[in-house]
């Protein structure tokens, strides 16, 4: 399962991840702030960049 990297989490920790990437994709980030250890699990994935 290397394709998918939230393999290793419950379903409902995968989903509220991938309703994360939709948040910061669409620019929601003022009405649903990401949490600390959202944003690291994100960038350790590489699948978020912090500039």
């Amino acid at each position: 399962m290397a394709d998918n990297p939230f393999a290793e989490f419950s379903l409902e920790r995968a989903i509220a991840l991938r309703w994360i990437l939709r948040d910061i994709q669409a620019g929601r980030l003022k009405l649903s702030p990401v949490s600390d250890e959202d944003l690291r699990v994100l960038t350790e994935f590489g699948l978020v960049e912090l500039v």
